[in-house]
């Protein structure tokens, strides 16, 4: 069985493939005047998060601390590490970090200031989501535990 990073980048490789393939089923003029599909609408966004969601409720169960903050680093770098997605597949990676909260955790307090400290510089206070928040919340009290 891979290990959890391994199913972590499977899972987002899988994601990507899939919106690839609902986008090559869309028509022409689908979305425009709002008929048709969107890409924002295909079923592929909402298996994402089910398993993202699965996947991390499993985190402390299967991983250690340092791949819990390789992990969470992946998850939190994703939207900038693929710049040239569609809108709707980048919403979805901002959305996904809201789940990550259980997992952050499990961090030892160093790592957690130190992802704190970078989602705080890469993440403008004025652009965060209400999930963006919590995440950074939650990072900065774990940061401050003993």
């Amino acid at each position: 069985m891979p290990d959890a990073m391994e199913q972590l980048l499977e899972l987002y490789e899988t994601y990507f493939q899939q919106v690839e393939a609902a986008k090559e089923r869309l028509k022409p003029a689908d979305g425009l005047l709002g008929m048709g599909e969107k890409l924002g609408n295909a079923p592929c966004h909402d298996a994402f998060v089910e398993a993202m969601k699965a996947l991390l409720e499993a985190l402390p169960d299967q991983a250690d601390a340092t791949q819990i903050f390789q992990m969470l680093d992946f998850i939190y770098r994703a939207p900038f590490a693929y710049p040239d997605v569609h809108t709707s597949v980048y919403w979805m990676l901002i959305a996904v970090q809201g789940l990550t909260r259980q997992a952050i955790a499990c961090l030892r307090p160093e790592d957690a200031r130190v992802l704190h400290a970078w989602y705080e510089k890469a993440y403008p206070r004025w652009e965060r989501l209400p999930a963006q928040k919590q995440v950074l919340a939650a990072l900065k009290q774990q940061g401050e535990r003993a």
